[in-house]
């Protein structure tokens, strides 16, 4: 298991630090990543803002098997 992995599956069980060591370690990178594409850093923060509340509120689960890295609803 993964250092990310454990740290959603911390949140999962309930423990709001998993996320926010996420949200810690890829809320720049994935703002850089988005403003990559759309060449609006603010515009950026908002869709990287999204993701996490999505992650918040939905909580996707993580499959096991060959796809382990992939989420589900």
């Amino acid at each position: 298991m993964t250092c990310d992995e454990s740290l959603y599956r911390q949140y999962l069980s309930g423990d709001d630090e998993g996320l926010n060591a996420l949200m810690e370690k890829y809320g720049d990178p994935l703002t850089l990543y988005i403003d990559g594409y759309l060449h609006d850093v603010h515009e950026a923060e908002e869709l990287m803002l999204d993701v996490f509340a999505y992650l918040f509120t939905k909580k996707p689960k993580i499959r096991d098997g060959p796809n382990q890295n992939k989420l589900r609803k």
